[in-house]
């Protein structure tokens, strides 16, 4: 089929303003009565409904209309379509046959101008003009920059159903003018030590503006750009040890964001480094962007030392499962780089037990190898995949003998319809080591918390699971569906930014890393870079400790926190079995405090499902600005006392 589509615009389409633009298309082929035309884009970058198309009225905003170089004027309707949406004209889910027809980069989650033919069929050589924004009023079409956003064309053309790719093509939306600048260094170096400084600017939706690009450069205050570079070199070595933070002159017209760094003396034994890993590309039902500019936007644009690409099992599992799999896993290593940039083999296991109406909860699966094997146990997509395992319990005995985390997410969603929510009752302690906290969904540390997530169902927070003695630690991430890990903000999610996971690690490797997360030595924030150190009688975060009845601890605990926050601190919370039992007050943007716990741990310790009585306690930061950090627990568990004691 030879046809063409193109998209023209008079002016550059920028992303979060309303524009106007055109979508032709051009067929050699002759289009019955009948006959069918569909545009589909992706609407991953935008809310939902501020960017569906209308052609009701064309005085308002997103009015789409159309008209072939003769005059005729076909029926147009537009709608909407996810991976679980099944509309009643169609026989199956109509973007499930798109991937067949157009291939993996078709997203999944998609806005459709629908044209029929429905008395007067399209001549072979006519061509449809589709204005977008046909009045003043524009149309708004994307939040969120591409280099080169997709409108796919696919045409039924005597209407009996069978549809045939019929074009593509690709536009520009440019970010708008930057409105801040991030400046990204190490949370923790030593004196004389070269420490790479990462800058980015951003427009106001957080898209990057590109400071190689000459365009941007000319919309980036000169004022602006040389006070950084100045005061920035590539390679920064602090003269002196102590808390530090970049500032940058305060005529600058940019809001100019920079982490808290702490210089030792020595290089330290151990650093912090910055991570998703959460997040979806173009094989699951995330927008357009491929697995190449994932990895790439979470290096280059948000300065992340590791990140995980976590698709989801029904989006592989689409179309030829093990081909997808393997191309994954090859880019997956390809973009590892140890000492600069990491990156892990994971997915996520998003309807756990769901064909056979028992769920437990979304999972993504992190493995510590450059391989793993792929399992499918979603029915989405209905015949067209295989279901490899129908429980919990089959999952576990596939990956019993592998390498790997199971980290459950947004724990505190419903369990039922979809399976979202954590199924506390099934539990696998020797693979769930560590638990979501926080991501563009919201908070799910308790039922009370701000901002938790919607539609909250008691049981299935976090602080539920600890309750009942699960040793867990604590990450954040962002679950992004638009392919930018850590990006700050998604137009469809309930929280105001996305998580960020935090490791004490030796070295920048794939090894390190996970083992740091292995052994909870990790804590999660709403996203910002707040260095937090804890201890806790002696121990940092994410041990554990078995005390007999005559250990000091016993008696008291002496907890200390140590925080560098990117604002003014509000408090740091001491949380104790489900309790807050201390507040440290903030002053200022740093905050050193020590406080000892006199209570006797007989007196407040909880049992689990064994009977192995044990106190946890875990730090809760607060800042001013709504940023929070959650430092993952230190677990005492408690021996019986002898005989007759």
């Amino acid at each position: 089929m030879n046809c063409k589509l193109r998209i023209e615009s008079e002016k550059p389409i920028v992303a979060g303003l309303p524009a106007s633009f055109r979508v032709i298309f051009a067929s050699d082929r002759t289009v019955r009565a009948g006959g069918r035309l569909r545009l589909i884009y992706d609407y991953r970058g935008s809310n939902r409904k501020e960017s569906l198309g209308q052609v009701t009225e064309p005085e308002a905003r997103n009015y789409v209309s159309c008209i072939s170089t003769s005059g005729i004027s076909p029926d147009l309707r537009t709608y909407s379509v996810s991976h679980s949406y099944k509309p009643p004209w169609s026989t199956e889910p109509e973007c499930y046959s798109w991937l067949d027809l157009l291939g993996p980069a078709v997203s999944l989650n998609c806005h459709v101008v629908e044209v029929t033919f429905a008395k007067t069929g399209l001549p072979a050589g006519e061509t449809l003009v589709f204005r977008f924004g046909a009045n003043d009023r524009g149309y708004l079409l994307s939040r969120k920059s591409y280099e080169a956003y997709p409108i796919w064309a696919i045409l039924d053309p005597i209407g009996d159903g069978r549809w045939h790719a019929a074009g593509q093509a690709v536009t520009p939306i440019r970010p708008a003018d930057p409105s801040r600048l991030s400046i990204t260094l190490p949370s923790i170096t030593s004196v004389g030590e070269a420490a790479p400084v990462h800058i980015q600017a951003f427009d106001p939706e957080f898209n990057p503006v590109d400071s190689d690009n000459e365009s941007a450069n000319q919309r980036i205050s000169e004022s602006a750009s040389q006070r950084i570079s100045e005061s920035v070199d590539p390679r920064f070595r602090f003269a002196e040890p102590g808390k530090k933070r970049l500032t940058v002159d305060h005529t600058s017209p940019l809001v100019v964001e920079c982490n808290p760094v702490l210089v030792l003396e020595s290089p330290p034994e151990h650093r912090i480094f910055w991570g998703d890993i959460h997040g979806h590309a173009d094989l699951c039902d995330g927008g357009v962007r491929s697995a190449e500019e994932y990895f790439a936007w979470g290096r280059d644009v948000m300065a992340l030392d590791f990140c995980a690409l976590t698709t989801h099992d029904f989006g592989l599992a689409l179309a030829a499962p093990e081909t997808r799999w393997e191309k994954l896993q090859a880019t997956i290593n390809r973009f590892n780089t140890p000492g600069s940039f990491v990156t892990f083999v994971s997915w996520e296991a998003s309807h756990i037990g769901l064909p056979s109406g028992q769920p437990v909860g979304h999972k993504n699966l992190v493995f510590r190898g450059d391989r793993a094997p792929f399992f499918n146990g979603s029915n989405y997509g209905t015949h067209r995949v295989r279901v490899d395992y129908h429980s919990y319990a089959d999952l576990r005995d596939r990956l019993r003998d592998l390498d790997c985390l199971v980290i459950p997410h947004h724990p505190l969603n419903p369990v039922l319809p979809g399976g979202l929510g954590t199924n506390w009752n099934e539990f696998w302690p020797e693979r769930e080591r560590l638990v979501e906290i926080y991501s563009l969904w919201g908070n799910s540390e308790t039922m009370d918390s701000p901002g938790r997530t919607a539609d909250a169902v008691e049981g299935t927070s976090v602080l539920a699971a600890l309750i009942r003695g699960y040793r867990l630690g604590f990450v954040a991430g962002s679950d992004t569906h638009d392919g930018r890990p850590a990006s700050p903000q998604e137009p469809w999610s309930a929280a105001t930014s996305a998580g960020l996971t935090a490791v004490f690690a030796p070295n920048l490797t794939r090894e390190a890393v996970y083992d740091a997360l292995w052994h909870r030595s990790c804590y999660g924030t709403t996203g910002a870079r707040i260095i937090l150190i804890t201890n806790v009688g002696g121990l940092p975060m994410g041990k554990t400790q078995r005390l007999s009845p005559s250990d000091p601890l016993i008696r008291e605990r002496e907890i200390r926190v140590h925080v560098m926050g990117t604002g003014e601190i509000e408090s740091a919370k001491v949380i104790r079995n489900g309790q807050v039992v201390h507040t440290f007050v903030g002053d200022g943007m740093d905050l050193e405090a020590t406080w000892v716990d006199p209570t006797p741990l007989p007196m407040i310790a909880s049992a689990d499902a064994t009977g192995q009585r044990f106190v946890f306690y875990y730090i809760r930061v607060h800042q001013r600005d709504g940023h929070c950090a959650w430092g993952s627990p230190v677990w005492f568990e408690l021996e019986d006392p002898p005989a007759g004691h």
